[in-house]
């Protein structure tokens, strides 16, 4: 019911993309982790076009192509859709995301969405200012049991990222900047 984007920053055939890395996955049928970031939904009831885990928690880690951006990405939006046949459209997830050439990864929360019908269901994540996050080389959704009748399956489609290269501003154009700004105040004055 929802659109999946083919060109995301996780995209798998996406520049931005580099890997990915799913742990603690328990694949229901020919399900596979790696169909969340495919730029498909699938078919609605063709197992093997999903990522349907069984005992409802696993950790999906993309990590971004720093090699076309040293400095990492600008996140701007990220969205996740569910959905599978009986009342198994709830979704729920921990977001860390990493900044470039640091070790960890920082929490930014954890997200339900519970549905108790037939059908699909969309998480998306926005900011009031346009940006999540900056400086971004990785993010890691960890997805658990959701909340509501579903019992313990997660059935995910597609995860999606939207962003663009970040690029951190040299310090001789921060100093241009910054004497201009003072130059404009002494003509005002």
């Amino acid at each position: 019911a929802f659109p999946a984007s083919a060109d995301d920053l996780i995209d798998v055939s996406a520049v931005t993309f580099d890997s990915a890395v799913h742990t603690g996955y328990a694949a229901f049928g020919g399900s596979s982790a790696d169909r969340i970031n495919d730029g498909s939904l699938g078919t609605a009831t063709q197992v093997s076009t999903t990522a349907f885990d069984l005992d409802g928690q696993w950790t999906s880690t993309y990590y971004l192509n720093t090699a076309a951006a040293p400095d990492g990405y600008v996140i701007t939006e990220i969205r996740s859709m569910a959905g599978w046949p009986g009342p198994r459209a709830s979704q729920k997830f921990e977001l860390r995301m990493r900044a470039a050439g640091q070790p960890y990864f920082a929490n930014y929360g954890v997200f339900n969405l519970t549905y108790d019908a037939n059908g699909s269901s969309m998480i998306a994540l926005t900011d009031s200012t346009g940006i999540i996050a900056s400086g971004i080389d990785a993010m890691q959704f960890t997805f658990m049991k959701p909340d509501g009748p579903s019992g313990n399956e997660a059935v995910i489609r597609e995860v999606d990222v939207f962003g663009y290269r970040y690029t951190v501003p040299e310090p001789a154009a921060f100093g241009l900047i910054l004497s201009g700004t003072l130059l404009v105040w002494r003509r005002r004055r």
